[in-house]
């Protein structure tokens, strides 16, 4: 009975709560409003001038990415930097700053003082060329009587040239080996398979020329650098008289060695890109994204800072990229002897090795003219800003690498869906930055040209194409080996058949030749497919 009666009054204790308790529904936590909320209580035009957290947080959103900007810009100095801010719509007001900050760079003074003769003292005192290796040999010769004044050039290089005395005396060691033991099998007749007999006889004459060519290696190597030389020179004077470039052939070539090194390059390219950029963002020029007003210049600022980064990842990739070849012509040109021995042994030889000496010093002129064809780009996309600021227009004429000139302007196809016709010095800015990310991947692209490998346009313009393209080449790789084991096959059969009908061979033969064929047929298969595979 008693617990009856408990039981009774839990539930109408239970029942006259849920009764008379009002339902109410659970309030948002302040943390967490929704995006109409928020908007209403940050843009609110009742109350412009309170400050609370959702305001003040949206004002730090601003200021970090602000901050981000004028990080960017101090690059110019503190002078400058201020200047373009006060000024963005009138910089020739800012043209002494920039003057004094473009002369302590180095962008000035290298095209306004030009020494007439350095390009031809660079020609005639190199460490590493067939020029400076005639002058050497002829004063050891005694033609002229010795001057104790050699230059730096040439000092600069007696390190790789000892190292490849050294080399070369080495190979000599190892050459006389060889032909010893050459002359040895053929004097005493060793049993040899005619095979072998046949190269021993036919590799004397490789011999004695590998010989001339190991002795004057280093002169070819020389030779092979005058002649990148002289591809720079073809293409100085091709640029020179286009009219691409105000720069006379002298001038330009100079510009395409030794005017300004890697680093002054992409200081001086982004500097121009930040200052076309923040015209584009002041001057409306963004076509759609200036509808946005402040989404619009937000996302054009974000855009600018991937784009930095992406530019400051490519310096790196480019001036290692240098480096590496760099290093590799010369330890090309300390290798040389050994692996010209190697082709009369039946190695890569001197062929092989020139290739590499041709692809890697390729490499340079090919950068040089990437570089001239990205400031190209950059120069046509300041027509405007070029005509609004003519004081501008003469310091940045006068510090602009290469002295490219704006042939090239507006006037080039629009592709559809990409910008409007109002865009297109965007379109160009953006051309000059894929032209800079590309120039690491020229080490690549060269070395494939020459050396007969395939071209590495798919990791350099877009991985994406990696995947199709190599479906395709296992595809069609497959299929070769395919098409060939069966012409083996049939191949095999028909000479088992002739061989039998002649009575060459006996039955208890045709085991150990099948077994043989088959080996060989199956290596040959297996080649194939690591060729179709690109293994």
């Amino acid at each position: 009975m008693f617990k009856k009666l408990i039981a009774s009054i839990i539930l109408a204790s239970y029942f006259l709560v849920s009764v008379i308790v009002p339902v109410a529904r659970a309030q948002e936590t302040w943390y967490q409003p929704s995006y109409t909320e928020w908007a209403e209580r940050v843009y609110d035009t009742e109350h412009p001038e309170e400050i609370f957290g959702e305001r003040y947080t949206a004002a730090q959103v601003y200021w970090v990415i602000y901050s981000l900007m004028h990080f960017v810009l101090t690059a110019l100095g503190e002078e400058g930097a201020s200047c373009i801010i006060a000024h963005p719509r009138d910089l020739e007001t800012c043209v002494p700053s920039l003057r004094t900050i473009l002369t302590s760079m180095g962008f000035l003074s290298s095209n306004e003082r030009q020494d007439n003769n350095a390009w031809l003292a660079m020609i005639g005192e190199r460490p590493v060329s067939f020029v400076s290796y005639v002058k050497d040999l002829g004063t050891k010769l005694n033609i002229i009587p010795e001057a104790k004044a050699q230059g730096f050039g040439f000092e600069a290089a007696s390190a790789v040239r000892e190292i490849w005395r050294t080399v070369r005396d080495l190979t000599y060691f190892l050459l006389v080996l060889v032909i010893i033991a050459m002359a040895f099998a053929i004097m005493f007749r060793v049993r040899l398979s005619p095979q072998t007999v046949i190269t021993v006889q036919s590799a004397i004459p490789r011999v004695i020329i590998a010989l001339v060519l190991i002795t004057f290696s280093y002169a070819i190597a020389g030779f092979v650098i005058d002649l990148m030389y002289v591809v720079i020179g073809l293409i100085a004077a091709i640029i020179s008289n286009s009219g691409l470039s105000g720069f006379d052939w002298p001038t330009m070539f100079g510009a395409l060695t030794n005017d300004r090194t890697v680093m002054q390059l992409m200081l001086f390219y982004f500097l121009a890109f930040l200052l076309v950029s923040f015209y584009a963002l002041f001057s409306g020029a963004l076509g759609f994204f200036s509808l946005l007003s402040g989404v619009g210049q937000i996302f054009w600022v974000i855009l600018l800072v991937i784009v930095a980064i992406v530019l400051l990842f490519a310096v790196f990739r480019i001036f290692f990229m240098l480096i590496r070849t760099y290093v590799i012509v010369l330890l090309l040109i300390i290798s040389s002897p050994l692996q010209i021995l190697l082709g009369p042994l039946g190695g890569g030889g001197f062929g092989a090795w020139l290739k590499s000496m041709a692809a890697n010093l390729a490499v340079f002129p090919a950068t040089g003219l990437m570089f001239f064809i990205a400031f190209l780009f950059l120069r046509a996309a300041m027509p405007d800003l070029f005509e609004a600021w003519p004081l501008i227009a003469d310091l940045i004429d006068r510090a602009f690498p290469f002295n490219v000139s704006s042939a090239l302007g507006n006037s080039t196809w629009t592709p559809p869906l990409l910008v409007g016709t109002n865009d297109m010095d965007i379109l160009w800015l953006f051309a000059s930055v894929i032209v800079i990310t590309l120039i690491p991947r020229t080490a690549e692209i060269i070395r494939g040209a020459i050396t007969g490998r395939p071209f590495a346009f798919g990791t350099a313009v877009g991985e994406a194409w990696t995947g199709v393209t190599g479906m395709a080449g296992r595809g069609l790789g497959f299929a070769e080996g395919r098409g060939a084991m069966e012409r083996i096959n049939i191949q095999r059969d028909l000479e088992m058949m002739a061989a039998q009908q002649r009575g060459r061979i006996r039955p208890g033969q045709l085991g150990a030749i099948q077994r043989s064929a088959e080996i060989t047929r199956q290596q040959e298969i297996l080649q194939r497919l690591r060729r179709g595979l690109g293994l």
